[in-house]
């Protein structure tokens, strides 16, 4: 029993602790972020046509956290998502505790981190796909990191079926397993880590060009870049807001359907001319359009603290802060972020802020460390996964980008205050310990 209390096993109860009771103390039922009800419809429909007979678009999911709700809500019922999501926190908890006893980071730290994010309780306690995709993601890197090239693989692709924002992670982790990992990566395990990491991309474009007639994983990307990216850049050129800018996107894009031959199509063929269209401005603005994105990368750390009142019912009040950052700069962001609270909420958030600013001061002190000791595999596999998840989606950044690496974060926050290893050993554990 008291090697049980010691063990990582014991204390992951406490995040999922947090988690259920930010659940109970919301309603259980209570989904304040718009993706949950697309997840809990695909979710009840997943094995009886999907997309069909729900509101959501053909291809705008991707499949894997609607097969896990239904999976789930064979036994779970209604609390389907809340089974899932709490059950990828645990071993989440779990797999973060024992990855800090190998690297020889004080595990009470890192319990802290995750028991101190208010992301993390937020989007486990809703129908919202990230917290198995975190899980997935650094199952991916850990395994990666032990050179289990195809078992690494699987996880990724389990993480891709979740959100398509891992679409595109095989590439700088087979470069990093081609180049840096010691001894490198062989030729045809490099083949199979790129099949493995794609498979079930692969079987759901496969059912997609049977089911709809087009072979494509989903049908967003092409309307990601166009109405976020694209009307972001739109509009800060143009000075006027990104809702007006989304109106002249999508205006533009109906006329180019129509000019095609193509208008009245299903949402395949205008996600297609969407990422035409896309792609056509990116090269006729490139300046514009290179600025808005290096100025939306701030938005990646802005504190996770209103998500968490959201879910726990609580008005914030500070809606719409990003857009009053772009429009009338810091401090009056800063004066939106707090003025539409009362005194208890302005100040738990006021707390919190100098809470998560010391994180993120830690996280970097954490990666400068990295470099001093010269573990240069390691530092090399942290950056790689933070600039992967946050240059991907630059121009439509928020919190929620950010909780993809948030379990890095905090190793790397982890790193900064745990005891120094000797410099013989650090080059050891640098070279093992590459992601």
């Amino acid at each position: 029993m008291k090697k049980f209390l010691n063990s990582g096993w014991f204390w992951a109860l406490l995040p999922m602790a947090a988690a259920l009771a930010t659940a109970a103390y919301g309603g259980i039922g209570f989904q304040p972020f718009p993706d949950s009800a697309d997840y809990l419809a695909l979710g009840k429909n997943f094995m009886s046509g999907f997309e069909r007979g729900t509101a959501v678009a053909p291809g705008w999911r991707a499949p894997g956290y609607p097969a896990l709700l239904w999976f789930a809500g064979l036994a779970a019922g209604k609390y389907a998502y809340l089974a899932v999501n709490l059950v990828s926190l645990y071993f989440l908890t779990v797999l973060l505790l024992n990855m800090a006893q190998e690297l020889k980071l004080n595990r009470a730290v890192v319990l802290a981190l995750i028991a101190g994010s208010a992301g993390i309780p937020a989007l486990a306690a809703s129908a919202l796909s990230e917290m198995p995709f975190m899980l997935f993601v650094m199952l991916n890197l850990e395994l990666l990191r032990r050179r289990e090239y195809l078992c690494s693989a699987a996880m990724l692709a389990m993480a891709t079926a979740i959100r398509p924002a891992a679409l595109l992670l095989w590439i700088p982790e087979l470069l990093f397993a081609l180049i840096l990992l010691r001894p490198r990566m062989k030729w045809w395990k490099a083949v199979l880590f790129i099949l493995t990491a794609n498979l079930l991309v692969l079987v759901w474009c496969v059912r997609n060009q049977a089911i709809w007639g087009h072979f494509a994983y989903t049908s967003h990307e092409g309307h990601y870049i166009y109405f976020y990216k694209v009307a972001s850049s739109m509009a800060n050129a143009g000075g006027y807001s990104i809702d007006n800018a989304r109106i002249i996107c999508a205006a533009k894009l109906a006329q180019d359907m129509e000019r095609r031959g193509e208008y009245g199509g299903d949402i395949f063929s205008a996600n297609a001319v969407a990422a035409q269209q896309s792609l056509d401005y990116i090269r006729d603005h490139k300046g514009d359009f290179f600025m808005t994105m290096l100025s939306d990368l701030q938005n990646f750390w802005l504190p996770d603290i209103t998500p968490l009142l959201e879910r726990l019912g609580i008005t914030a009040g500070n809606r719409g802060t990003l857009d009053v950052l772009h429009s009338e700069g810091l401090g009056a962001a800063v004066r939106a972020y707090f003025g539409g609270a009362n005194w208890k909420v302005a100040t738990a958030v006021a707390v919190y802020c100098v809470w998560y600013l010391a994180f993120i001061l830690l996280t970097a002190a954490g990666i400068i460390r990295m470099a001093m000791g010269r573990h240069w595999r390691m530092l090399a596999a942290v950056l790689l996964t933070i600039s992967y998840f946050w240059l991907l989606p630059a121009g439509n950044l928020d919190w929620r980008f950010r909780m993809a690496v948030q379990p890095v974060l905090i190793l790397c926050a982890a790193y900064a205050v745990s005891r120094r290893r000797q410099h013989g050993s650090g080059q050891q554990s640098g070279a093992t310990s590459g992601n």
